[in-house]
């Protein structure tokens, strides 16, 4: 029975449906057909699914979207490179790739559709089948639906995020930003250069990324330390101040592809707290909170009582003598505990474009928080 399948489109989002359309070309009518849906991914079956077709379109449709959305790891994050990671070479440079995230679960997954059909109670798996991609990412509140070429086109070559060009961070901080580098007609000599904000004159030559030839996702750190090491090697404090105001350039040989303009709060009055979020592209952006921030906690307790008075041949006591006063007795024990830390943290007002942006960490599923110098999974609550 000859069958055709109809796929989602390339990159679809998986947090989305993903349907398939299943249809014969020699339906005849039958009473008992059901199309065979088969999901596998790296190499193990998921799922069988058998559908009945439509009695109107004649046709079978299957989502996909909840069998694959398990299948995304949310592990891959990595907030340092010491210099051996992707885009590194032997010199110990170029720390500001972070990651080359791929689809066995951290941007996206590949997976496997196979289609057949079951008849008078015979089974015919695999008759047509193909690979698909599916990314992590979150479509947008209007024009959702749109196919996924349109929506990735205005992110192509670009930096991968919805923050406005212009960013202000804390002078020791790291700042996590990817970039969308798919299909390029560039086959060499990828480069992050800086320049003066406001500048008109040439970039400082850059250092040149390798391994990173056909790889759409790269996860950068353009913070002043992960700059000044990128660049010239250099990890000294006097050296990375020149990154005080800079425009920051990634190119593609000469051809510069896209740009952030930034610039550092030096000494600030507060510690300030970076959070690092999976933004609506399955990628990580920086959020810096750097003015006050407060620490509380919630506890709730179980205990059991019990007499707080002892009995005695000629008395009652609800006290021990303790040589320099008296202990009294207690009546409650806590034998257990939950206790919920809180942070509330505060940065400077956002702009609009900023205030717009942010509302991809309310809704981010991955949140760190870096305090002192360690990464802590967090989560934000009373939005």
């Amino acid at each position: 029975m000859p069958l055709t399948l109809t796929s989602p489109g390339f990159l679809s989002s998986l947090q989305d449906d993903l349907y398939f359309i299943a249809i014969s070309s020699d339906y005849s009518g039958s009473t008992d057909l059901k199309y065979v849906f088969d999901v596998w991914v790296d190499g193990v079956q998921k799922i069988r699914s058998k559908v009945y077709p439509d009695p109107t379109t004649k046709r079978g449709y299957f989502d996909a979207g909840p069998i694959v959305r398990n299948e995304i790891l949310y592990d891959w994050f990595n907030p340092y490179n010491d210099g051996t990671g992707p885009g590194s070479d032997a010199s110990g440079n170029a720390v500001s790739i972070l990651s080359i995230p791929g689809y066995n679960g951290e941007i996206g997954i590949q997976y496997d559709l196979r289609l057949g059909y079951e008849l008078s109670g015979t089974t015919y798996i695999n008759q047509v089948s193909g690979t698909n991609y599916a990314g992590n990412w979150a479509a947008p509140l209007y024009r959702r639906k749109q196919s996924p070429a349109n929506i990735w086109d205005n992110k192509l070559r670009k930096y991968l995020t919805n923050r406005p060009k212009n960013i202000t961070y804390n002078f020791e901080s790291k700042l996590l930003i990817p970039f969308y580098n798919w299909n390029d007609t560039y086959t060499s000599n990828y480069n992050l250069k800086i320049r003066t904000n406001g500048s008109t004159g040439a970039y400082t030559s850059g250092y040149t990324f390798v391994n990173i030839n056909n790889n759409p996702w790269l996860q950068l750190d353009i913070g002043a330390l992960s700059l000044a090491r990128t660049i010239n090697g250099n990890t000294n404090s006097a050296y990375w101040q020149q990154f005080n105001s800079i425009e920051v350039g990634f190119f593609a040989g000469t051809t510069l592809r896209d740009s952030v303009f930034l610039k550092q709060v030096c000494s600030p009055k507060y510690e300030p707290i970076n959070l690092y979020f999976m933004n609506v592209y399955g990628m990580y952006d920086t959020a810096c909170f750097g003015l006050v921030s407060k620490l509380s906690l919630e506890t709730e307790r179980k205990s059991f009582n019990r007499l707080n008075k002892t009995f005695g041949n000629t008395s009652v006591t609800y006290y021990q003598d303790a040589g320099d006063g008296m202990v009294y007795n207690e009546s409650k024990i806590n034998f257990a505990s939950k206790t919920n830390w809180t942070y509330k943290l505060t940065m400077d007002y956002p702009t609009d474009g900023e205030y717009q942006w942010l509302s991809e960490l309310i809704l981010s599923p991955q949140i760190y928080a870096e305090l002192d110098g360690d990464y802590y999974p967090v989560t934000i609550k009373n939005t």
